[in-house]
């Protein structure tokens, strides 16, 4: 049910809603996008929250009119809707009235703004840039539904800790209440803790790195969907569940970001299978003995090529190359049951099978020199009993980058924190 406002028995409307209202007075406000004057008559693209309404002036009907309809300029309008297959929307309204509500900046719109100054918003305004937050957004609803709708519940973890849980050195400090804390890198350690209650949860929430890189797929805080359930078989369990995510992701999109998609001049991908190697059959196929990020790429081409597929998931990677809570594969000695996402060539994720036996967990972290007093609370959850679980996470702001075809992965943050800014 749509939110619909009136005002003296007139209809407040949107860009969504103005179908049904054909041949009705209705008011409209917005932003003005663009102005085409052909003499006698004003062509106005009127921008509101939902996408464009094109407008129809007759210039002698109002006086002080190149006052009022000018660019960046927010307006109200009071017009009869009629239907005209030229437009955007197969609709257009006549206007009669108009309302100035404020003045916008003779200055035009920056594209591409500084990411972190205070044209930031400014150049969120243009729709190409609006479009892709649209897009985001539908994104992270249509994975909360898929995965509430199977079941998962979904948590909130804390992001300030005090041991460095989920590791690696590059962790913010923070100073709290006189001691050191830092930021969380990851809810890993906290959801597989949940496994014995909740059994399957999920969360889409900041995570941060202190990472300097300045890589245009390098943030040092971004959004992350962090996914575990449990009991699981096999850790092909996890691959079943993440397509199934992703292919119900792209299917909302196509569905719900129809005008988002025709203002990004964009196809979003298909998905009906995601492919899937072992890191040893990926090192065939490159020829090497190991994989750098422009073997990623080598690789994508081929699952594109062989699979018609901008997915692929690299399974067993190596136990020196893998987090201490991955199990590790007998019938894959050297490698973990974990496994690595790629889209269109950049690592876009990656999840796996857990250690769920106190034993078995309390040893690794032992031989790896690792501190177990710091993880407590973690190796108790295993003490009184863990079913076999695993998850996984994804970038969302690496998975719209590269849905989009975006340059640089601070298109896809609204502010993107990152080393060079």
């Amino acid at each position: 049910m749509r939110l619909i406002r009136e005002r003296k028995n007139i209809v407040f409307i949107d860009s969504l809603n103005i179908k049904d209202h054909l041949d009705e007075i209705v008011d409209v406000s917005g932003v003005v996008y663009k102005i085409h004057n052909l003499g006698g008559i004003i062509f106005v693209k009127l921008l509101d929250y939902s996408g464009i309404i094109q407008c129809v002036v007759e210039i002698n009907d109002f006086t002080d009119i190149n006052g009022i309809l000018k660019k960046g300029n927010w307006i109200e309008m009071r017009g009869k809707v009629v239907a005209e297959k030229k437009s955007r929307t197969g609709f257009e309204i006549w206007v009669k009235k108009m309302e100035l509500l404020s003045r916008g900046n003779k200055k035009q719109l920056p594209i591409h703004s500084e990411y972190n100054s205070v044209l930031r918003s400014i150049g969120l305004r243009h729709l190409r840039n609006r479009s892709i937050f649209k897009v985001k957004s539908v994104l992270q609803i249509a994975f909360c539904n898929f995965l509430i709708d199977n079941g998962f519940t979904k948590i909130n973890t804390p992001k300030i800790i005090f041991n460095g849980l989920g590791g690696g050195s590059n962790l913010f400090s923070v100073d709290y209440l006189k001691t050191t804390a830092y930021l969380s890198q990851s809810p890993q350690l906290y959801k597989q803790t949940l496994i014995g209650s909740l059994q399957r949860v999920f969360e889409i929430g900041p995570v941060f790195r202190a990472n300097r890189n300045k890589s245009y797929k390098q943030l040092t805080e971004y959004t992350s969907l962090d996914i575990e359930l449990g009991p699981i078989r096999d850790s092909s369990e996890l691959l079943i569940l993440c397509t199934s995510l992703i292919r119900q992701g792209l299917n909302v999109i196509r569905e719900k970001c129809k005008c988002e998609i025709n203002f990004l001049k964009h196809q979003i991908s298909y998905v009906k299978e995601i492919p899937s190697i072992t890191y040893y059959e990926a090192l065939e196929i490159i020829n090497k003995d190991s994989i750098n990020s422009k073997d990623k790429f080598t690789l994508a081409e081929y699952a594109h090529i062989n699979w018609k597929s901008d997915f692929l998931f690299i399974t067993n990677n190596l136990i020196k190359d893998s987090a201490f809570y991955f199990m590790e594969d007998p019938e894959m000695p050297g490698t973990v049951k974990n496994w690595l996402l790629l889209f269109k060539g950049i690592g876009i994720g990656g999840g796996g099978q857990r250690i769920h036996k106190y034993k078995e967990q309390k040893q690794k972290m032992e031989i790896l020199g690792m501190n177990i007093n710091d993880f407590n609370e973690y190796l108790t959850a295993h003490c009184y009993g863990l079913p076999p679980h695993g998850g996984f996470a994804i970038s969302i702001e690496r998975f719209i980058m590269q849905l989009l075809n975006l340059k640089n992965i601070k298109d896809a943050c609204l502010f993107p924190r990152a080393a060079d800014l």
